[in-house]
């Protein structure tokens, strides 16, 4: 699927794709305009679960994106409790700070790192999430601010 396919359920139910990689590659969302609703899957990573995501940069794109949409009052996500369009617009904000926390301490970590498993570790110290230290998708997650 990509960027504005649209999926014929019935007379007046389509399905809009909208594009939503950073948690992972080709992620997308699919919006019902008809009924005002978004179903976002892992494209809103929540603050306080453990961070996942492949592209920190995509992912701070994609939660842009569904910020400026029109249309849905109500976000699905995949692992927390539906929003509405006001509590989606605070779980997207909050999402957007998460991906600058850990960014920020990615970089600030880095220089000091003997080694990604190190960095990781100091990541992990500094946020005060020492949960996350063997967790291979954070792993990943940490390794999105490098490859930019």
């Amino acid at each position: 699927m990509i960027e504005g396919d649209r999926i014929e359920l019935e007379e007046d139910l389509t399905i809009r794709v909208v594009q939503t990689p950073g948690h992972s590659v080709d992620e997308c969302s699919y919006l019902l305009e008809e009924k005002g609703c978004i179903f976002v899957g892992d494209a809103i990573p929540v603050a306080g679960d453990i961070p996942i995501w492949v592209n920190a940069r995509d992912s701070l794109n994609s939660l842009i994106k569904l910020k400026s949409l029109k249309g849905p009052d109500t976000f699905y996500p995949a692992w927390d409790a539906t929003y509405d369009g006001a509590r989606a617009l605070q779980k997207i904000e909050e999402a957007m700070a998460l991906i600058q926390t850990v960014g920020k301490s990615v970089e600030e970590c880095k220089a000091d790192a003997d080694g990604f498993d190190d960095l990781v570790l100091r990541v992990c110290s500094k946020m005060g999430t020492p949960h996350f230290i063997k967790n291979p998708l954070f792993k990943r997650t940490v390794q999105s601010f490098l490859s930019d």
